[in-house]
């Protein structure tokens, strides 16, 4: 899967900002086809997920699908504008193909029923066309509108988008694995061309950013990359590559992922601003302890869910707001928020970066940052959740681990204020073992784990016992066993997927077994008719390679001669139960169940077998392939050419077609049985016959 060569010529095409970017993308396009790396065919949406790495990790926002569906949908739909659609491959590999799947379920699941859900047969990931194409998806499966409703398929040029899809180009999952930042990459440059596309705002220029670093790309390249597919922040595009690159996290961009990730849980995709983002990159405090990064993080998303948009910018904060936060006397109030939100980030990597701790941490910065600037009149939310630093760090906890957001900060009794003369703690009023489950969230009530001091043994955990986490192991004989675990282990104890071991009924195995199980049932039955149809096949089948000269290309001649109805012709073909017995014409009826026949691959090149038989080459013909005369005899439209007849008989109790030749047959006669439209053509005259 390796090549060196190839990765290397496709980063230095991708790296390359002397060239246009749409000169760049035909560049690789025509390689990776030129390694069949890439190929086109018609794509319906049912086809469909979205790349996790589209536009920047956001994938899509659910509001933009629909708005931008129904602006289509206003306009009149037309297949023939959908150009440049391109998609890659699922990956074959679990836990690559995992991630990808799990990505789609995550966005489909917090759209709030206005994408359709993964249905499991897609094969195929957007990277354009991707909002055209959840808008259909979403079509199918009767989504929720934003505003009420359902949609449907009315047009019927959707209708037929959706039944026969239309042409994409189709990238191997392979390239994807060789260069990681290609789907990124080729998103951002057809992004940039489509003539309805949606221009990136910030964050995803800064996620994108964070990708192509991590593929290899130089900070220098990645921005130059990102600004060349015109996003809306293009003009300070390097203010965004600089907090990327200063205040991101570090390697893989920790931060710049978590904000990505909050503005696609919420659907955000306003634009934080010119002004308000160099004012964040540019933020000095002279502060030699830190750099705050994650009050930076947190004014960001404070600027992002702004209940004020103009022009589909934020209008909450400004640069002013950002300028009086430098005074001294603010200082200790920025180093505690700082110390809380790093906190809280320690949190959500402990829990897994769960998407309900993201939404607390995104939340615990919002009202930290609007706390500090003063405005918490014109957020989002109620004024009691702005009482202290202290306490939005409570209730960061409490909507932690109670995965929903408090909403109205309706604490103000005496223990609230008591709380807030205790030293700072983000996990007060739960107790060690409360807290330790918020940082481990693989622990769930009723979930199966594994230790290494217990192996072959699996436990389920029913819970806290005086804030020890209890473990029960099951045996098939015997009594339970009971591990009691402290809290600072709890990380030591593994999910897993092994059954648990128990014992079956004799009522519920004996419906699994033969004797009462109807698979078994079937299947016996199915075998049974397979060895009558080989039983009836030796016994009454009267045509072989003595009396029948088989041709190449398929036909049958006969090589003597035969009275009528003498040379009998019957079926040897792998049977099969049919979906649909009504539609079946031709099949072999055993014990009242009829079976499909299949016949097996026959012999089709002779050349071939007879150069191998004289060691004229070195290969062997197909093993697979036969001869069963049967189905070697040819059609006719026209009725004196007929020679055989498909009758149909019933032997030893098997209801089998046999082709019988209807009339006297003399040596080296083509063998022809009626076409379908001569049946019919045959059947209709006899009727009128009859009615005459």
């Amino acid at each position: 899967m390796e090549n060196p060569q190839l990765k290397a010529t496709m980063q230095s095409i991708m790296e390359d900002t002397e060239i246009p970017p749409n000169k760049r993308l035909d560049k690789l396009t025509a390689l990776l086809k030129e390694h069949a790396l890439a190929y086109s065919m018609m794509l319906t949406p049912g086809d469909m997920l979205v790349h996790p790495h589209n536009r920047g990790g956001a994938m899509l926002s659910p509001l933009d699908v629909h708005d931008k569906g129904q602006k289509i949908v206003d306009l009149g739909f037309r297949r023939s504008l959908l150009t440049d659609s391109l998609a890659f491959e699922l990956s074959p590999l679990e836990e690559k193909r995992r991630e990808q799947v799990e990505a789609n379920h995550d966005l489909s699941n917090k759209s709030g029923g206005l994408l359709a859900p993964v249905s499991g047969s897609e094969r195929f990931m957007t990277v354009s066309s991707s909002h055209t194409t959840a808008f259909l998806k979403a079509c199918m499966a009767k989504c929720k509108k934003p505003g009420g409703g359902c949609l449907g398929l009315e047009d019927e040029a959707m209708r037929d988008a959706c039944k026969t899809g239309w042409p994409w180009l189709v990238v191997s999952w392979k390239a994807e694995h060789l260069v990681p930042g290609l789907p990124a990459f080729m998103q951002m440059v057809l992004n940039s061309v489509h003539s309805v596309g949606l221009g990136i705002q910030e964050m995803e220029a800064a996620q994108q950013v964070a990708l192509l670093v991590s593929s290899g790309q130089s900070f220098k390249d990645a921005i130059q990359a990102v600004k060349a597919s015109k996003p809306a922040c293009q003009s300070y595009m390097d203010h965004v590559g600089l907090y990327v690159q200063k205040f991101g996290g570090g390697p893989g961009f920790p931060l710049v992922s978590f904000l990505s990730g909050f503005c696609k849980e919420l659907s955000i995709t306003v634009a934080v601003g010119e002004e308000l983002f160099k004012a964040v990159c540019s933020w000095d405090l002279h502060e030699p302890s830190t750099q705050f990064p994650f009050l930076r993080a947190g004014l960001l998303a404070c600027q992002l869910t702004s209940p004020k948009i103009v022009d589909g910018t934020a209008r909450l904060l400004v640069k002013a707001d950002l300028d009086r936060l430098k005074g001294a006397n603010l200082r200790q109030k920025l180093l505690q928020a700082e110390e809380i939100l790093a906190h809280g980030y320690q949190v959500y990597v402990d829990s897994g970066k769960t998407t309900e701790v993201q939404r607390a941490l995104g939340l615990m910065m919002v009202r930290l940052s609007l706390l500090l600037t003063k405005k918490e009149k014109l957020g989002r939310e109620k004024m009691d959740v702005y009482q202290s630093p202290e306490h939005v760090a409570q209730l960061f906890a409490k909507e932690a681990m109670s995965r929903g957001p408090s909403g109205s900060g309706s604490r103000s009794d005496a223990k609230d204020q008591e709380d807030e003369q205790k030293p700072l703690n983000l996990l007060g009023g739960l107790s060690v073992g409360e807290q330790a489950l918020l940082q481990n969230k693989h622990l769930s009530k009723g979930g199966k784990y594994m230790h290494t001091d217990y192996p072959d043994k699996v436990f389920v955990f029913t819970g806290l016992e005086n804030d020890e986490a209890q473990f029960v192991h099951t045996p098939l004989y015997g009594s339970p066993e009971t591990v009691l675990v402290p809290p600072n282990l709890f990380k030591k104890w593994k999910a897993t997927r092994v059954a648990v071991p128990r014992i079956f009924s004799q009522d519920v195995a004996d419906g699994f077994m033969y004797g009462k199980s109807s698979v078994l049932a079937e299947a016996e039955l199915l075998a049974e008719a397979h060895q009558m149809l080989f039983t009836l096949y030796k016994a009454h089948n009267s045509g072989d390679s003595g009396n029948l000269d088989i041709v190449s290309p398929t036909a049958l001649y006969t090589s003597g001669n035969f009275p009528v109805q003498k040379l009998k012709l019957l079926p040897l073909a792998s049977l099969s139960k049919p979906k649909d017995e009504s539609k079946l014409t031709l099949y072999v009826e055993w014990k009242g169940a009829k079976y499909q026949l299949s016949p097996w691959p026959q012999v089709k090149d002779f050349d071939e077998f007879l150069a191998w038989n004289f060691r004229d080459v070195g290969f062997r013909p197909k093993a697979t392939e036969i001869i069963v005369p049967f189905f070697w005899v040819k059609t006719t439209g026209k009725e004196d050419e007929v020679s055989m007849n498909i009758v149909w008989k019933t032997m030893e109790g098997m209801k089998v077609p046999v082709l019988m030749n209807t009339k006297k047959l003399s040596a080296q006669t083509l063998l022809l049985q009626p076409t379908k439209e001569l049946l019919d053509k045959g059947s209709s005259s006899s009727k009128k016959r009859k009615a005459a």
